[in-house]
């Protein structure tokens, strides 16, 4: 008995590392830059559980946007309650002009329980300056 429980916590200790150091369910949050959201977004923009979530002023948005974002604009009164109906199964790239109001859209989300959270760092302007396509208006 005494070397079956031996060989379970050896066992544990060294698959344990392999496991990582975060809890099954812990937010994965991932900041990439303008060219790695744009891997990420060729890649899954068909996909009906990846989007890509502005959090910009409506005005800003129909500026120039991601295509097919969704605009939920993070100084809004009611963006904790819009951000709480959203799908905390999808995975989110998000964004806003320079990276730092996602950023506080970013400790939102993962407060309210997100799991899979990109934030593309530099924001639509690091976008447009690494040539990666946009659409404007409403």
């Amino acid at each position: 008995m005494k070397i079956i429980a031996a060989s379970l916590f050896l066992l544990a200790l060294i698959v344990s590392p392999l496991w990582g150091d975060k809890p099954l369910g812990d937010p994965m949050v991932k900041h990439v830059n303008a060219k790695e959201a744009g891997k990420l977004w060729k890649t899954n923009k068909a996909k009906e559980d990846f989007v890509v979530l502005d959090v910009r002023t409506a005005g800003e948005y129909a500026e120039a946007r991601i295509p097919k974002a969704k605009n939920l604009d993070v100084r809004a009164p009611d963006f904790g309650a819009k951000a709480a109906k959203l799908d905390k199964g999808r995975t989110y790239l998000i964004h806003c002009r320079s990276g730092a109001r996602s950023q506080t859209a970013l400790k939102a989300l993962q407060k309210l329980g997100f799991l899979k959270l990109y934030h593309l760092d530099g924001g639509i302007i690091a976008w447009q300056k690494e040539g990666l396509q946009v659409e404007k208006g409403k």
